[in-house]
């Protein structure tokens, strides 16, 4: 608005009310298209549920009420204040001649001269830039396969290099923690845990440059769940605040090394943490209606995920048992005592657990009463289960392993179930920040795998997580399109001009992919919000210069002349607009920032993307609109030729 104001006011229309108002009419419309396009952009990212749409929602309603607010004060205050600050004062002793002047009027005045103020309606008085884009635009208006093939190929190359940035759900944080997890034998006493938690302990004390806090809990009691607590006294959970300096993935990966001359018997694993406070690991879960498949099929996925390259610390749950006693009736024998198996394992109990008689009441105390059978010596070794002593109905006495088998075995700590079907869980800590490629390749590798019948595989975790919001976002920014073009079909009342402002998006992303390669940014939920974002200012800039067009065409000239015209008038904002937001954006895109988590890999694609679709939205676009136009162009050639042969 300001800059269309000032550049009338140079043509000499004057500086009243009318002009200022004429001179705000003739942008109105474009900027408010452009920002309602941009708020369309924005509004499908309340479809996207899970943490994601937790993340990113109250982001889009912050920037939605912003452009509000600022299309507000742009169609009010910015042409009120240019009034009442300039139009108000005359321009006495040169006051304004540094903003309004040439740089004759004032030492300064090239600044406007040069910058914000030329006239480009006259093609004699425009800048050399300005003179060198037209001709350029022109030359390209020309040669438009040469130059939709050029962009073609350096499309296509974007996409061909994006690959090599990897995928993730979330950026790692510039707050670095880490977990060391020490599970010992089932069994293991406090003390011995707590030993074994000290050698690992003295193992991080020797890297105080990487390590700042280490925060170490020992068991817990059955049900607590708080923090990193985790159940049993074999047990030990460590917490790590590393520096900022620490390289995460490498970090744990030598600790990982290191800590295994010190495991003996206890398995440890250490791993990054991401800023909600849990690993991201692969997870994979083995389903099906047979246990005893389940089990086959997770032992055949483990071995082969063993060594495999991005990741480590490989965990089967079925592989984590615990010592269990085994007491199987001999039903032949038994019934030969007279025996039933409830009989028998009620007999077992006695000795084993305590029964519930009742209450009783003293001196107004109540009191739960039980009995228990106990040996003189106890219960000590298996032989001690095995010589129990069962009474049968026919009052003999007969020993537990006459009329049963008693043995040790080992059994899965838990057992899992997931709609009516058991399941085991693989899991492992990614070695890489590239987990999309990771993860692909593992299930690849077990999609080969010939697994026993009724087996399924699903991918849990970080990485469903990460499928389900890049599916969500891709939708939200096809839905973003659409609704993109139907406010602009609204705002110009035809299809053409509309759909030739699309072809702005794909020139974006050529920047945006190139920008993430080179700024080491994974493909991240991130990104995609960047790009949505992206979408929404590369749209405003092509509105500005096809409503314009539309304006000129109107005015009686061209398609040719109109929008060569556009071109050279909106060359100015347009390249403030992206230029202002590129320095805006470039310190998150340094990662300079607090927070830099999330906004890094946003920045770094809007960034990329505007300095590409700046270049391109102004050759790109004119020519989609001169091809849409094919008939009118011949038409007005036609009649441009008919006119010179009468002038002739």
């Amino acid at each position: 608005v300001i800059e269309n104001i000032f550049r009338s006011w140079r043509k000499g229309y004057g500086f009243g009310k009318k002009f200022v108002l004429k001179a705000t009419g003739e942008v109105g419309q474009a900027i408010t298209s452009s920002t309602i396009t941009t708020i369309a952009v924005f509004l499908p990212l309340g479809l996207v549920s899970g943490v994601v749409g937790k993340i990113f929602f109250p982001f889009a309603l912050t920037v939605i009420v912003s452009l509000l607010s600022s299309l507000l004060v742009a169609l009010t205050v910015v042409p009120l204040l240019a009034w009442l600050f300039v139009a108000k004062k005359q321009t006495k002793d040169g006051d304004y001649a540094w903003l309004t002047g040439t740089a004759e009027d004032h030492p300064n005045g090239a600044f406007a001269e040069g910058i914000l103020l030329q006239d480009t309606e006259s093609h004699e008085s425009l800048r050399p830039w300005q003179i060198g884009y037209r001709r350029f635009l022109n030359w390209a208006l020309n040669h438009k396969i040469t130059v939709i093939g050029i962009t073609l190929v350096a499309l296509i190359a974007s996409i061909a290099v994006l690959p090599l940035a990897g995928s993730t759900f979330l950026p790692s944080s510039s707050d670095k923690f880490a977990t060391v997890s020490i599970s010992m034998p089932t069994g293991t006493t406090l003390s011995a845990t707590n030993q074994k938690t000290l050698q690992v302990e003295n193992l991080l004390k020797q890297y105080p440059s990487q390590i700042q806090i280490i925060n170490s809990q020992i068991g817990s009691d059955p049900g607590q769940s708080q923090g990193f607590s985790v159940l049993g006294s074999n047990s030990a959970s460590l917490f790590l605040k590393l520096n900022s300096n620490v390289h995460v993935t490498a970090f744990t990966n030598m600790l990982g090394d290191k800590v295994k001359a010190i495991a003996g018997n206890a398995n440890i694993q250490v791993q990054g943490m991401s800023t909600t406070g849990t690993a991201a690991n692969f997870d994979l879960i083995v389903s099906g209606a047979d246990p005893a498949k389940v089990k086959q099929a997770a032992l055949q996925i483990t071995n082969a995920l063993k060594g495999f390259s991005g990741m480590n610390d490989l965990q089967n749950n079925l592989n984590q048992t615990e010592p269990e006693i085994k007491i199987v009736p001999n039903d032949l024998t038994a019934a030969q005592y007279g025996l039933t198996p409830y009989a028998l394992s009620s007999d077992v109990r006695n000795y084993l657990a305590t029964n519930d008689i009742g209450a009783i009441t003293l001196n107004n105390q109540s009191y739960d009463m039980v009995t228990s059978i106990q040996l003189r010596n106890g219960i000590s070794k298996l032989n001690d289960i095995k010589n129990l002593s069962i009474s049968t109905p026919t009052g003999q006495s007969v020993s537990l392993q006459k009329v049963a088998s008693v043995t040790i075995a080992q059994t899965p700590i838990s057992i899992l179930h997931r709609d009516g079907s058991s399941y085991a869980e693989i899991t492992a800590n990614y070695t890489t920040s590239n987990t999309g490629l990771v993860t692909a390749n593992a299930l690849k590798k077990v999609a080969s795998l010939t697994l026993p019948n009724g087996v399924t595989t699903s991918i849990s975790g970080s990485s469903q997580q990460q499928n389900q919001s890049f599916s969500q976002l891709i939708e939200a920014v096809f839905v973003a399109i659409g609704m993109v073009y139907i406010v602009m079909l609204i705002a110009f009342s035809e299809w053409v001009a509309p759909f030739a402002i699309l072809f702005s998006m794909p020139v974006a992303l050529i920047g945006a992919f190139f920008g993430t390669v080179v700024g080491h940014q994974p493909v991240s939920v991130s990104s995609l919000i960047g790009i949505l974002m992206l979408m929404g200012i590369v749209v405003t800039n092509a509105i500005v210069l096809v409503d314009r067009v539309e304006q000129q065409r109107k005015a009686g000239l061209t398609i040719r002349e109109a929008l060569l015209e556009a071109g050279t008038t909106r060359l100015r904002p347009i390249l403030m607009t992206a230029i202002a937001t590129i320095f805006a954006l470039a310190p998150l895109a340094l990662g300079f920032s607090e927070g830099a988590l999330i906004s890094q890999g946003l920045a770094v694609i809007v960034v990329g993307g505007l300095i590409t679709s700046t270049l391109l939205t102004l050759i790109i676009v004119p020519i989609i609109f001169e091809i849409l136009h094919t008939r009118t162009r011949k038409r007005e050639k036609a009649g441009l030729n008919v006119l010179h042969h009468h002038q002739w």
